[in-house]
């Protein structure tokens, strides 16, 4: 169980880092449009996908380790 937990908030850590970084680069893009800028923000939607996927698919993880936890406890 503290595996699963320590993952949950590792997956949440991650997703608020993810989304307030997204959100500063967003704020800063109102006055700053150049290539740099773009470029950036091609890298922030890549890491957004990204972290999208990973998201996922821990929580997968986690629900299998539930289900290991449940099977090795006999339930």
């Amino acid at each position: 169980m503290e595996q699963s937990s320590t993952l949950r908030k590792d997956i949440d850590s991650f997703q608020q880092i993810s989304k307030k970084l997204s959100d500063t680069i967003r704020s800063c893009g109102v006055d700053w449009r150049d290539e740099q800028f773009q470029k950036m923000t091609y890298a922030i939607q890549t890491l957004a996908a990204s972290t999208k996927q990973l998201v996922s698919d821990a929580a997968e993880c986690e629900a299998a380790i539930k289900r290991f936890r449940q099977i090795e406890s006999g339930k």
